[in-house]
């Protein structure tokens, strides 16, 4: 005795709506690269501990936005790490100082932008928009494992539109 199986298909109209939009060309990086941001000289006194910082110096990159553009952006910091993989190790050489790194952070000048890690969104108008930040040396070790000598160090930033 066999069993008659029978399979019926039904088949309805499905649509599938794409979004999206075409944007005029990215914006232009009017000022800001290329340019040296003096952190200055500072003592080993200002370090105790790990995590101490030293005074922020402001910097800031222009972006110049065409008409229809990206409406938004973020700044992603990369370049050589320190032990602290969310800091900027200083550049190689001889008579460079160990214990430090620089830490880059938002206009605010306390909240971070780790390396490697997109900025805080910046909403972008035509014309020049500015995104600000801010630079300082910071211990990695306590005070005593610190080394003094020059602290240079060297970043490379890519603009993202999210």
């Amino acid at each position: 005795m066999g069993i008659a199986m029978s399979f019926l298909s039904h088949a309805d109209n499905v649509s599938i709506n794409f979004t999206g939009a075409i944007k005029a060309a990215a914006c232009d990086i009017s000022s800001g690269a290329n340019q040296p941001v003096p952190l200055g000289d500072v003592s080993t006194t200002n370090f105790g501990n790990p995590g101490d910082v030293s005074q922020a110096t402001s910097f800031s990159i222009v972006l110049d936005c065409p008409a229809g553009g990206p409406d938004k952006a973020t700044v992603t910091f990369s370049g050589t790490a320190a032990s602290d993989p969310t800091l900027l190790a200083p550049d190689a050489g001889t008579g460079v100082a160990t214990g430090v790194a620089v830490r880059i952070n938002e206009d605010d000048g306390t909240t971070q932008v780790k390396l490697n890690t997109p900025s805080a969104t910046t909403t972008l108008a035509t014309g020049a928009n500015t995104l600000k930040f801010t630079a300082q040396d910071q211990a990695l070790v306590d005070r005593p494992q610190i080394t003094a000598g020059v602290a240079n160090a060297t970043a490379q930033f890519t603009i993202n539109y999210p």
